[in-house]
């Protein structure tokens, strides 16, 4: 999908766990916006690396799920070099995807680029 479709795109649904495909850095932060049109106000984003997002204990990022904000500020997770995810971590994601009404979205950014190959869209 191109960027020019992508501000086009609203899911049916409000995901939790969403995989963004994109080499472009300047994109990956021109897409805040976009994601704050899908997932409506209060959403407070945070940009990490795959590293980091592992070092987080899966309770933690649960617990942030399940508890609404008191502040009325929800948190996403903005995932870059998402091909460096664990796969632990790549299964606990299973469980987050699944918690209706989540306070915590996770944005994993990967590369358009998979296996090497390039089709040429972003």
């Amino acid at each position: 999908m191109r960027f020019s479709d992508f501000r086009q795109f609203r899911p049916k649904d409000n995901p939790n766990v969403i995989v963004f495909a994109c080499e472009d850095d300047f994109l990956v932060e021109e897409s805040r916006s976009v994601w704050a049109e899908i997932f409506g106000p209060n959403w407070v984003f945070e940009k990490l690396h795959a590293k980091e997002f592992d070092e987080i204990a899966i309770a933690s990022l649960m617990d942030e799920a399940q508890t609404p904000s008191l502040f009325s500020q929800n948190r996403v997770l903005m995932v870059t070099n998402a091909e460096k995810v664990s796969k632990e971590r790549g299964e606990d994601l299973l469980a987050l995807h699944e918690v209706p009404n989540a306070s915590l979205k996770v944005i994993l950014i990967r590369s358009a680029a998979k296996d090497g190959q390039d089709n040429g869209q972003e």
